[in-house]
């Protein structure tokens, strides 16, 4: 975990550079299913100054069975004017009890060149009601009323 801002003290896991990968172990403590709710820094309009990753949640780590993969491009398109902002995204399930390894990795790209590495700002077990966010986090999924 890095400080990124002592005067705000401001933290993020990340790795050292943008080429490296990293990854983060997550513990489902609840006796039901549940989301995984990454949230992230991201920064616009295009292009960002974060590299696009993969996210792989490796569910059964003990047989490294099953994967679940999504794309993330840290970008922001919602503002006309240069920001730098927390955005979140389900990014799998976790079983009732169950651990899961989250894997980060940079999508090499030629931008990718001078980019900032990836940073985790949270990690969120959230109940399946729970879909991916805005710039504030996670946020319930009225779609179903």
């Amino acid at each position: 975990m890095d400080l990124l801002d002592p005067r705000g003290m401001k933290y993020a896991i990340t790795t050292s550079s943008a080429y490296e990968e990293g990854w983060i172990m997550v513990h489902n403590p609840f006796d039901t299913e549940q989301n995984v709710v990454l949230s992230f820094m991201a920064s616009g309009p295009p292009p960002s100054i974060y590299p696009k990753v993969e996210v792989v949640m490796d569910t059964d780590i003990s047989t490294s069975g099953e994967m679940q993969s999504k794309v993330i491009n840290p970008v922001s398109n919602y503002y006309p004017y240069k920001v730098h902002i927390v955005v979140s995204a389900k990014i799998g399930v976790i079983a009732a009890g169950g651990e899961a390894r989250v894997i980060w990795k940079p999508i090499r790209e030629k931008e990718i060149e001078g980019k900032q590495p990836f940073r985790i700002i949270a990690l969120a077990v959230v109940g399946t009601h729970v879909e991916e966010g805005g710039v504030l986090g996670a946020t319930a999924d009225f779609t179903f009323l």
